[in-house]
């Protein structure tokens, strides 16, 4: 009996986890950072509760984007050092280990490090990225182009990325995409536009 109800909590220590993880992600993007902390707290030590690695991962991933939004650099590093030990233990599934790389670049790409960027660009991948809400289209591929000036290149790649997002009926996604060509336009009407 007492295994069952210490499966039970796990469970749902998961399920729980998973809920703060989400709401994390929605503050995150509201930009109320604060609030956004609190809940990734949260979603940390039900995860570890729950032993629930991925979404142990998955909260400090997204507390790694936060700290670089907030400007607290040495704790955004922290945290990316969390996320890296996550990854050494081999524990992590494959489909969320991919993540890791563009959130790599995306911390890069905050030091304004293009040297560092470029050493995790072959490992990235077009249907995957470290974005909370955008996970399935590589978003981080476009803001390296853009970086690094090659805005062409970046608006082409942008175009099928939002063909395929609006196929998908990923209005977020969309939003994002709109946003990243504004920056990868070649003039201020275009960027309107």
């Amino acid at each position: 009996a007492d295994r069952a109800v210490a499966e039970y909590q796990g469970r749902r220590a998961t399920i729980n986890a998973l809920a703060y993880l989400d709401l994390a992600g929605l503050y995150y993007e509201w930009n109320d950072l604060e609030t956004s902390r609190e809940y990734i707290q949260q979603a940390i030590s039900l995860a570890e509760q729950g032993r629930n690695l991925e979404f142990q991962l998955g909260s400090w991933m997204l507390l790694v984007r936060l700290e670089i939004a907030r400007g607290n650099h040495e704790a955004a590093s922290i945290a990316l050092e969390k996320v890296r030990y996550f990854i050494q233990t081999g524990e992590i599934p494959s489909p969320t280990a991919i993540r890791v790389p563009p959130l790599e670049v995306f911390f890069a790409l905050a030091h304004r490090d293009l040297v560092g960027a470029h050493r995790w660009e072959s490992q990235l991948l077009e249907h995957v990225d470290a974005h909370t809400f955008c996970r399935f289209q590589n978003l981080t591929l476009a803001q390296l182009m853009i970086a690094r000036r090659q805005l062409s290149e970046a608006e082409t790649y942008l175009t099928r990325l939002y063909e395929t997002a609006t196929k998908a009926d990923r209005g977020y996604c969309r939003i994002a995409i709109r946003v990243l060509q504004a920056l990868a336009a070649h003039t201020h009407e275009n960027a309107l536009t």
